[in-house]
């Protein structure tokens, strides 16, 4: 995966996020709430740990494509601005500081606090 996610193909970024869906079960119509999302990154923490499941990597991929997902979206809207070379681990550690900060928020939708987190840390320069 590149490092930058400005530099990332849209088109292979679309084919992980459906690949993503699929393999966690999550192509249902429903919301994925916060508490979805902190198990997502919860494996992704113990991913890259001594003792890694492959449930714990299977649970970091769709940390990683639902977080670049939301990311993109939002930032071809101009609703957050992106900064070059962010990398796709720097946007997990993001959320992921987002989510131990209000854990209270858990059971609001992943997007909001995806939104919520990747605003504080990239706003948009107002003009």
């Amino acid at each position: 995966m590149p490092n930058s996610l400005k530099n990332m193909p849209r088109p292979q970024s679309l084919i992980y996020g459906v690949l993503a869906c699929l393999f966690s079960m999550q192509c249902q119509a429903q919301i994925v709430t916060g508490n979805q999302l902190q198990q997502w990154v919860a494996g992704h923490d113990r991913a890259d740990a001594p003792g890694a499941t492959p449930s714990d990597l299977l649970l970091s991929r769709s940390a990683m494509h639902y977080i670049t997902g939301v990311a993109e979206s939002y930032d071809n809207a101009r609703v957050v601005c992106l900064t070059d070379g962010v990398t796709v681990g720097q946007l997990v550690a993001v959320v992921a500081k987002h989510l131990k900060q209000y854990p209270e928020d858990w059971n609001n939708s992943a997007n909001l606090l995806v939104l919520t987190a990747l605003n504080n840390a990239f706003p948009c320069k107002k003009k």
